[in-house]
């Protein structure tokens, strides 16, 4: 009989509430985890870019430093060339030689520096960015510690409503297990309501007399006009939250 299936639908929604009680008990603690995660994966994002920076800052310091170790040794070449110079075209190209090369080393050798000091910024960088980013792991594991003993705590219980709950759904025909579903997903608080002073008991709008006495009979599904809620009589017509 359709009276029976909505006294089940009411045990249903009994059961829903109470496994919506405990996910709320977890309050904002799932959406915080996985917000600190992805700041987290983007600390360590971080952390890989900075260090890509300085691995590619040093190699261009040593290529540096090995073309200025080149160019003083031509510079040496060319210092032992001027014992040797017969004429004063020879010497005066050679010294030019000389000049262009410790024009070379000065400017090398400044640019060295200036990669040293790149390096020493990047390092700091990785040092802070490594703390930073073991302080947000910290935050995880403790975060994620919490939620567990949480899940833990009210696994079973979930687990002996969720079983209560599919047995019942059983008796429900799926189409009306459906509406059901729908209307609790936009009216968190209730699906089936009971009516309550001769009006709707979700949202209190008022039912004909007629209305009434036909959702009295429970011989067929009404729906609240207003609010979309499954109605259905209460004896003693007093306001219950089922």
């Amino acid at each position: 009989m359709l009276a029976s299936v909505l006294q089940t639908l009411l045990e249903v929604q009994k059961i829903d509430r109470q496994l919506l009680t405990l996910e709320k008990a977890k309050g904002d603690l799932p959406q915080r985890l996985a917000e600190l995660k992805q700041r987290l994966a983007s600390s360590a994002l971080k952390l890989e870019d900075i260090r890509t920076k300085l691995a590619a800052t040093e190699r261009e310091r040593r290529a540096l430093e090995g073309a200025i170790s080149l160019a003083k040794e031509r510079k040496k070449k060319y210092e032992t060339q001027l014992f040797s110079v017969k004429n004063n075209k020879e010497y005066d190209a050679i010294t030019l030689e000389i000049e262009t090369t410790e024009k070379e080393i000065d400017q090398g050798e400044t640019k060295v520096l200036g990669f040293f000091e790149e390096e020493k910024k990047l390092n700091d960088d990785v040092s802070s960015q490594q703390a930073a980013l073991q302080q947000l792991e910290q935050e995880a594991r403790e975060q994620e510690a919490e939620l567990n003993l949480l899940l833990e705590e009210t696994k079973n219980h979930v687990a002996e409503l969720t079983n209560m709950r599919a047995g019942l759904a059983q008796s429900v025909k799926p189409n009306l297990l459906r509406t059901y579903e729908r209307i609790l997903r936009s009216r968190e608080d209730s699906a089936v309501v009971q009516l309550s002073r001769g009006g709707c008991g979700g949202c209190g709008t008022r039912i004909p007399p007629q209305r009434m006495m036909e959702i009295r009979e429970m011989k067929q599904i009404f729906f609240c006009e207003n609010c979309g809620r499954i109605l259905v009589w209460q004896e003693d017509e007093e306001a219950v939250a089922v």
